[in-house]
């Protein structure tokens, strides 16, 4: 027989997409797998384990675990152990995408596009409750991004292009606060203090109860696949083609505190347990208040 010959070499590195936070997990997505990481026990996340999840178009973190979706429209449940708990499949007729997934106080909602192939194209936000995986309420529009906050959710939607508030008292069955149609090209949403914050063209923000409009801060300019924005207490990390910012989240000045020097494009930010997590094409940046916590010991 022939001497064995080299076909490829793995490189070791990895390229994550999207990075999500739960209470004391941290979850990076490649396209292909999930690896699952352990915070706020010492300064740097520490490796738990992988979970291979071929065919997920985007995950969403509970404070309990991890939520995936397919492009088969599979919702998958996870521990933070890295053990499938439950799985489920949406039941929406033919002509259906599935688009982003988010969990809000554990239970998640899947946004999905109807009849854009066939019909009139649609959009919707579909909840599901995460101890059977069926789905219990119909949102009309598609979830763009949200923040959540007590019983709470701050929610961007597109078609219709509106901003609303959500009651989450019963998180399966949420109900409608405040609505607004949106303006600027949202792609982002925070809250803080009592206010809203939407980044698009520019940062719009809203009372936090009515949504009513209070102003608008920074120069114009368009969003791209790098515009992110997220808060942890008074800092607020804005990204926008110019740059990643550090920010006092300060009602109507937002004064820039400091540039962040990324190795790369931001991909995604999450926050957790008082850090920002800060997934760039290259690397993930860990930023945080006060000191780092002391390794957690261990036999």
């Amino acid at each position: 027989s022939r001497q064995p010959a080299l076909m490829t070499v793995a490189t070791g590195n990895e390229y994550y997409r999207k990075v999500v936070a739960g209470t004391f997990h941290l979850y990076l997505f490649d396209g292909q797998s999930v690896d699952i990481y352990e915070t706020g026990f010492s300064a740097a996340p520490r490796f738990v384990t992988a979970i291979s999840v071929p065919g997920t178009v985007d995950i969403a973190a509970s404070e309990t675990g991890l939520f995936t979706l397919s492009s088969a429209g599979v919702i998958g449940m996870w521990s933070p152990a890295g053990s499938l708990l439950r799985s489920g499949r949406l039941e929406e007729g033919q002509d259906v995408a599935p688009r982003a997934i988010f969990a809000v106080r554990g239970a998640p909602r899947v946004t999905i596009s109807k009849g854009c192939l066939t019909a009139i194209c649609e959009k919707q936000t579909l909840v599901y409750d995460p101890g059977t995986l069926v789905r219990t309420v119909v949102l009309s529009g598609g979830a763009i991004d949200l923040t959540s906050s007590g019983a709470s959710a701050f929610v961007l939607f597109d078609l219709p292009a509106e901003v609303r508030i959500y009651d989450t008292s019963d998180p399966l069955h949420p109900s409608p606060r405040a609505t607004r149609a949106s303006e600027g090209s949202p792609v982002a949403i925070a809250q803080h203090a009592g206010l809203v914050y939407v980044l698009g063209t520019r940062l719009f923000t809203y009372e936090g109860a009515t949504l009513s409009k209070m102003g608008e801060q920074l120069e114009q300019e368009q969003p791209t696949l790098a515009t992110r924005l997220a808060i942890v207490e008074d800092c607020a990390v804005l990204s926008r083609g110019s740059g990643t910012q550090r920010y006092a989240a300060a009602p109507g000045t937002w004064p820039a505190t400091a540039s962040i020097a990324t190795t790369g494009n931001v991909r995604s930010i999450a926050t957790g347990d008082g850090r920002f997590y800060i997934l760039t094409d290259y690397s993930l940046d860990i930023i945080g208040s006060g000191t780092a916590p002391r390794p957690a010991r261990r036999r």
